[in-house]
């Protein structure tokens, strides 16, 4: 029996240990175009922030496991044929399967608007996403970070933690509105309040707003609604050093 297993993340390394605790002996394959390899993907934001260094990113037993255990073949799938049981890579590698998994996870979705091709105009979905927001932040005073769920909420702190001033924009009535109740929402936005007066001069703005939007004029229509923590001067169009995972 072979095991085909496309991406690498927790999901599917936790699948190959599933498979192998009970088939000994059958082929496990996992497949990834993240040039990373594997690595901790929910470490990304204790490194952004400085916690861990980059070596705590790269767990070794877990990669001595890989090792022995899995067939890792480095590649972007393209095309799955499922009446004929096997996949076409990049490079026109055609690997042919038993049984298939898709664990890829998700990505953030870019914005839609004018100027969201600049270059300071990133995302955190990988580790090489967040080495170069970690270079950004070198010469970065001032960053906006567009999102109301978790990974939002950790580029802010790990950007904070780098001493960038923020502006935290949540799309919607409050946080993480189609996951968390009324109160669970407002809990956090409490929690979060301490740290609009942690420095002078303001380190959060935190705003929320109810946008439809797809164009950046309706992207955030007034009025919002601030919690006090500063404003956007001197903050200009280009110079954002973080747009996060929007949801």
């Amino acid at each position: 029996m072979r095991y085909v297993i496309i991406g690498v993340g927790v999901a599917g390394i936790s699948a190959a240990e599933a498979i192998r605790s009970v088939e000994k002996e059958d082929e496990i394959i996992m497949i990834s175009n993240d040039p990373g390899g594997y690595y901790s993907r929910p470490g990304l934001a204790y490194y952004l922030s400085g916690e861990i260094n980059e070596k705590g990113l790269f767990p070794g037993y877990q990669r001595d496991w890989i090792e022995k255990n899995v067939h890792l073949i480095s590649g972007k799938v393209i095309a799955i044929n499922p009446n004929r049981d096997h996949l076409v890579l990049q490079d026109g590698r055609n690997i042919p399967y038993d049984r298939l998994l898709l664990a890829t996870g998700s990505y953030a979705k870019p914005l839609e608007i004018p100027g969201s091709d600049l270059l300071s105009v990133i995302k955190l979905d990988d580790y090489e996403d967040s080495k170069r927001i970690i270079k950004l932040s070198k010469r970065t005073r001032v960053a906006v970070v567009i999102g109301g769920g978790i990974t939002a909420l950790e580029l802010v702190e790990g950007l904070m933690a780098r001493n960038v001033k923020i502006h935290f924009l949540i799309r919607g009535e409050r946080y993480w509105n189609h996951v968390l109740d009324e109160a669970e929402s407002r809990l956090i936005e409490k929690r979060l309040e301490p740290a609009l007066d942690r420095q002078p001069g303001d380190t959060l703005d935190l705003q929320i707003a109810q946008p439809p939007a797809r164009h950046f004029p309706q992207l955030l229509p007034g009025p919002l609604q601030p919690v006090p923590g500063g404003d956007c001067k001197g903050a200009k169009p280009g110079h954002a050093g973080k747009v996060g995972r929007t949801t």
